[in-house]
């Protein structure tokens, strides 16, 4: 405020001085930014000494391409990793297991022979599941092998995942069934009256996905 006084009448008259507004020099870093850490930054001023800060928010890891530290291979996960430039972090991530590539029921990458199923096991397509399931058994052997995967022609190859209702029933011949691991379900009656069997690997499969009616008149029941 500044004020004046009239010579003649002695008035004083007043004036407002509008204020100046803080003049402020450059930003000077006080504290900085890493890749998970706020900085801070503060500058001053040069009128009447006030300090005004500002954050400078963390800036996130700076990673580089991706390396395989492990190869994954048909049944066994790999490894790759990743590192920050800024701060060193050491990202990993799992690569899933290939899976096998088979060409005539053999592997091109490990040479893994998969498990044919034995003559007379007939499939069916399984809509619940994108996969087959076991219809029924039409052939002679007593030791039954059902493989992990068929192809109709239609839906392509997929896997086996059921054993279906019935498929097995009153079939007092076989005394071995070799499951893949495919399987998720056996349906109702599907071992049913199967006196003979004395050896199948049921062990994978939760209680509650086998029907409690799939193994009567069996040593299963």
């Amino acid at each position: 405020e500044r004020s004046k006084t009239c010579s003649a009448c002695k008035d004083v008259i007043k004036e407002t001085i509008p204020a100046t507004g803080h003049d402020y020099g450059e930003w000077n870093e006080t504290e900085s930014a890493t890749c998970t850490k706020d900085g801070e930054k503060e500058r001053s001023c040069s009128t009447c000494g006030k300090v005004e800060k500002e954050t400078i928010l963390a800036h996130g890891h700076s990673y580089g391409e991706w390396e395989i530290t492990t190869e994954a291979k048909c049944t066994e996960a790999g490894e790759k990793q990743r590192s920050c430039s800024e701060c060193g972090k050491i990202e990993t991530k799992t690569i899933e297991p290939l899976g096998h590539n088979y060409v005539n029921n053999e592997c091109i990458r490990c040479h893994h022979v998969r498990a044919q199923s034995t003559e007379g096991v007939v499939f069916a397509y399984d809509s619940e599941f994108d996969g087959y399931y076991v219809k029924e058994y039409t052939g002679t052997a007593s030791s039954v092998v059902i493989g992990a995967s068929y192809d109709d022609g239609v839906h392509g190859e997929k896997s086996v995942t059921k054993i279906g209702e019935g498929a097995f029933i009153g079939n007092t011949e076989i005394t071995t069934v070799v499951l893949p691991n495919t399987i998720r379900k056996i349906l109702s009656h599907a071992f049913y009256d199967c006196a003979g069997l004395v050896d199948i690997n049921i062990d994978f499969i939760p209680s509650e996905d086998i029907a409690a009616d799939a193994f009567v008149g069996t040593m299963y029941e």
